[in-house]
């Protein structure tokens, strides 16, 4: 695959839509099961989850930000007063749980294609949020089953729209701002994962409808559908997920946020994992912002 060069021009501020789709995190991480219990695991996912969507909230171009997810411990996760500065979260149930990540991915984009339409423009949480909420609820879209195939894209929408999975504790909000700066010079991009195979970051610009086609090989498969390989460097935050227990180490030296650092430092702590630097500081950029313990860690 051909990388795209970064370096495009910057797309306006404040434009994108960015869907995040969360399973239960009792069922997450499965890959893990061999070096990490089931309740490990569901606090690895959750605070996976929390500073991926702090880094995504904390970015300049993002405007609003879709969760969809059943997992109502997520959900208490992202409640509390919202920074300024940070774009407001809808959160929305899954159509069909059992129906799978691309059918999850479709419900995202429709329900943030709806709040442009509802908010004549404005942020989606910033309309249907109580006061001084940090998220609204949104409505699942109608089910739709995920047959794995070339289904259909979803249409047209407001705005430009962006897919990121939530196991990227180590992203800064400058990773995905260049991310999506370069994005916006073609109609669909995406960004490979640091194996080499998955994908981290699909996006379509306005206009353009998305065909996710997540699962094995989601990279060659996004390529092959027309979208083009962003050339994001190899230490990104962006491109470091987590399958395995290996992808913990790299994310430690990569700087993770800080609840996903909790739970390393937990781990090493107790002697159950050899010891790993969960103590590098995150960039000024995300940890000096004004949070809550409910937006910003998992306790």
């Amino acid at each position: 695959m051909t990388r795209q060069a970064s370096g495009q021009p910057t797309a306006p501020a404040a434009q994108w839509s960015v869907i995040v789709p969360v399973k239960l995190t009792a069922q997450a991480k499965t890959r893990l099961a061999g070096d990490l219990s089931p309740q490990e695991r569901a606090e690895l996912a959750r605070a996976m989850v929390a500073d991926t969507v702090a880094a995504v909230r904390a970015a300049h171009a993002v405007r609003q930000v879709v969760v969809v997810t059943d997992d109502d411990d997520v959900v208490a996760d992202l409640r509390g007063v919202r920074p300024p500065g940070w774009a407001p979260v809808v959160v929305v149930p899954e159509p069909v749980p059992a129906a799978g990540l691309n059918a999850a991915i479709r419900a995202g984009v429709a329900a943030a294609a709806r709040g442009d339409a509802e908010a004549g423009g404005c942020a989606a949480g910033d309309t249907a949020a109580p006061p001084g909420d940090a998220i609204a609820r949104g409505e699942a879209a109608a089910p739709s089953g995920d047959t794995g195939g070339a289904a259909p894209g979803v249409g047209l929408r407001a705005g430009p729209v962006a897919v990121l999975l939530g196991d990227l504790p180590a992203l800064r909000p400058a990773d995905l701002e260049e991310a999506l700066a370069a994005a916006s010079a073609f109609p669909r991009a995406v960004v490979v994962d640091a194996e080499g195979t998955g994908t981290t970051l699909l996006t379509a610009s306005a206009g353009v409808p998305l065909d996710p086609a997540f699962g094995a090989g989601s990279a060659a498969e996004h390529v092959r559908r027309g979208h083009v390989e962003l050339d994001v460097p190899d230490l990104s935050g962006l491109r470091q997920d987590v399958d395995r227990l290996g992808d913990l180490a790299a994310v430690a030296e990569l700087g993770a946020g800080r609840a996903t650092s909790q739970v390393l430092a937990r781990r090493a702590q107790s002697g159950t994992e050899p010891p790993v630097d969960v103590e590098r500081p995150r960039p000024p950029a995300l940890d000096q912002m004004p949070c809550t313990d409910e937006t910003a860690a998992v306790a």
